[in-house]
Formats: structure tokens, C-alpha cells, sequence
């Protein structure tokens, strides 16, 4: 449902609502694969956070992220729920992993903008998350 052109909110737990006239800049698989690996070379404190095909020259790890939820839901809040696991190359069991869900909570009657910068912070939260183990691994 993510997977389009149009924004999606969450009106009510039973019904999605498809925004015609609010669009993302971008693909959003693409923009949140870069988005990802900006925020991760910003907390790690390195230029070599890159997205590569699945059969690549050596890296040092491999990242599988699943977006499953990214919208904004009732009650004014807005939710991203992922599950990634972090694995060193060469290695066939996860070095960390973890099921995250961070929610953050908006003005009543939040506009479109509001909701996008929302929506960005928890994308940080989440690079943050995933850069954690790294960091206590240095």
C-alpha cells in the first residue's frame, strides 16, 4: 500500500486513505534506501555507507531493512515499523537485528508538512537504531 506515487495515512484502524494531491518527490523505496545510508554515514561518521545490488564487490556488512508500517495514524500520531538485520559479510547468522517501532505524536490537525517531518524524524531514529551495534563494536 506504501508502494505509490500518493501519500497514505491511516484515518481509522480499518480504513487507508490514498492522498491524490500529496505525492512523494520520488520513487519512496529508492529515496528511503538513500535516505537510510545518508543518515547511517551521518551517525556512524563515515563517507562509506553505500547502496549496492545484492552481489557486489566486498563489503564489510550487509543491511536487509522491511519497512512494514509508515503513515499516520489515528489519534494524530505517526508510526514507523521496521525489521532489519545487520549481517558482517561472510557471516550466514545476523551480527544484530532488531524489530523496531517508533511512534511520534503531531498537533492536533497536522498538516501534510507536518506529518513529512515527522515521518523524516523517525527515519533518523531508525538509522540510529541500526548504527547502534556498530558503534558499541568499535
Amino acid at each position: 500500500y506504501l508502494d505509490r506515487p500518493q501519500m497514505v495515512t491511516r484515518p481509522s484502524p480499518q480504513r487507508l486513505e490514498i492522498h491524490e494531491t500529496h505525492r512523494w518527490g520520488d520513487n519512496l523505496r529508492k529515496n528511503l534506501e538513500r535516505v537510510l545510508a545518508d543518515n547511517l554515514s551521518q551517525v556512524l561518521n563515515t563517507s562509506q555507507v553505500l547502496i549496492v545490488p545484492h552481489l557486489s564487490p566486498k563489503v564489510d556488512y550487509r543491511l536487509m531493512v522491511e519497512v512494514q508500517q509508515y503513515e499516520r495514524v489515528p489519534d494524530d500520531h505517526v508510526v514507523l515499523q521496521a525489521q532489519w538485520s545487520l549481517f558482517k559479510e561472510g557471516e550466514p547468522t545476523p551480527l544484530a537485528g532488531n524489530k523496531t517501532r517508533f511512534v511520534h505524536t503531531l498537533v492536533s490537525d497536522a498538516g501534510m508538512e507536518e506529518v513529512v517531518a515527522a515521518m523524516s524524524l523517525l527515519f533518523a531514529r531508525l538509522a540510529e537504531d541500526i548504527a547502534a551495534p556498530l558503534i558499541a563494536d568499535r
